[in-house]
């Protein structure tokens, strides 16, 4: 009986673990994306700034 519990609780420990780390993958991805997608943002303003001081 002891047993049983023992394994019970380990494997749901363990499943906790796995679900935690991939919801920490799955943040840092966003996270990453979202300053990727800043970054595009920012490239595309300073693009459209210079384009319009070299208008003559």
């Amino acid at each position: 009986m002891m047993t049983t519990l023992y394994v019970t609780v380990m494997v749901l420990s363990y499943t906790t673990y796995l679900n935690t780390i991939e919801n920490y993958r799955y943040l840092e991805q966003q996270r990453i994306e979202k300053r990727m997608f800043i970054m595009q943002q920012r490239n595309e303003e300073v693009v459209t700034v210079t384009d319009l001081q070299n208008k003559p």
